[in-house]
C-alpha cells in the first residue's frame, strides 16, 4: 500500500510538472501572439 501510494505520488509530480510545463509554455506563445498584434505592447516592452 505505501509502495503505491509513492508510486501515485511520483506520477502526479510529474503529471503536476507536465501540466505547469504545458501552461507555461501556452502562456508564452500567448504573450509573443499579443505581443505582434499591439505595436504599443511592443514599444513597452
Amino acid at each position: 500500500m505505501f509502495r503505491f501510494c509513492k508510486q501515485l505520488r511520483q506520477r502526479q509530480s510529474w503529471y503536476f510538472d507536465s501540466i505547469k510545463a504545458c501552461t507555461s509554455t501556452f502562456s508564452r506563445i500567448q504573450l509573443q501572439s499579443q505581443l505582434q498584434m499591439s505595436p504599443t505592447l511592443q514599444l513597452n516592452n
